[in-house]
């Protein structure tokens, strides 16, 4: 019998598992699991594994969304913190491995399918043996690269959504200075996640002397929707911004074997992207503006796509 293993994907809302046989197979689809119905990773995965039923998996690869610096382990936006060891012995698992979710993310897209990521704009021409890299607003906001080893892909894992909020961005830069003045240091993720959409509308209403209705991001979509003309504006202004970041992370990585954007809050923004534009502030980098002329920027589009990445690591390292 081949071994089984348990892949996951853990973030501040969901948690997405599945079971792989060793040949990198799933053995059945992805099932989403609300977080707040658990009071511990433990327990999620517990329930997961009453639901399948059958054997029990060997080995395990899971994604959070959190930094992984040692054995005991705390979700940044989800309060869960668990110990490595502990969670292992407790699933009487061989082996458990826990990356952060984007370091998942960067090991899965060399190995997305076809139709796993779509091109934004011109689908550009990656450069074999060049770094990728990976982003993506969620409930906060990941960043990771990987780098092309001798017989395996190697991630690169960072903490590159805390780095210091700036903006080009001409109708941006008096909320830039509402929100230093409010918190004293402002990371990227402020902005650029599910929960930063409304903090962006804040932040502008204040710097224009205006009022912001909204408390969710929804709201803020739906008014667009209605052609609320500030919605609008503020979406695509947030939108403007993770065009800029995403130019500011391919430079930092390198990134001419290709960007790719994750996250869930982009898919809510569909209806909004317009290309040209995105791909227009993703390469205006002043004098470097050169170094990312060609590198296809891509949206992930497969549903699970971390799953890939656990996988990737259980299967080659």
């Amino acid at each position: 019998m081949s071994e089984l293993l348990l892949v996951g994907d853990v973030g501040g809302t969901n948690g997405r598992f599945a079971l792989v046989t060793e040949d990198g197979a799933r053995a059945d689809d992805p099932i989403v699991l609300k977080n707040d119905e658990f009071s511990s990773l433990g327990d999620a995965i517990t329930a997961f594994l009453t639901e399948m039923g059958g054997p029990r998996p060997t080995r395990a690869a899971i994604a959070i969304a959190g930094p992984v610096t040692g054995d005991l382990v705390r979700l940044t936006n989800r309060g869960w913190d668990f110990s490595i060891d502990a969670l292992r012995a407790r699933l009487e698992l061989q082996e458990l491995l826990v990356l952060n979710d984007f370091e998942a993310l960067a090991l899965a897209c060399p190995h997305l399918p076809a139709d796993g990521s779509v091109p934004i704009g011109p689908p550009g021409q990656a450069v074999p043996g060049k770094p990728i890299a990976v982003l993506g607003p969620g409930t906060g906001l990941g960043v990771a690269g990987a780098i092309p080893g001798r017989v395996r892909w190697i991630a690169v894992p960072g903490e590159g959504g805390h780095t210091e909020l700036g903006t080009a961005i001409a109708r941006l830069r008096p909320a830039l200075e509402v929100a230093y003045r409010k918190r004293g240091r402002v990371s990227a993720e402020h902005w650029l996640c599910g929960p930063g959409l409304v903090r962006l509308a804040e932040d502008l209403a204040e710097a224009e002397d205006r009022r912001s209705p909204w408390q969710e991001p929804e709201e803020i979509v739906a008014a667009a929707e209605g052609d609320d003309r500030f919605a609008t504006d503020l979406i695509g202004l947030f939108l403007d911004q993770l065009a800029v970041f995403a130019g500011d992370v391919a430079l930092t990585f390198g990134a001419r074997g290709g960007v790719y954007l994750g996250g869930g809050v982009t898919d809510h923004l569909l209806g909004f992207l317009d290309e040209a534009r995105f791909v227009t502030r993703f390469r205006d980098k002043g004098r470097l503006s050169s170094f990312l002329d060609g590198v296809p920027l891509r949206r992930i589009t497969a549903a699970t796509p971390a799953l890939y990445g656990c996988t990737a690591k259980l299967l080659h390292g």
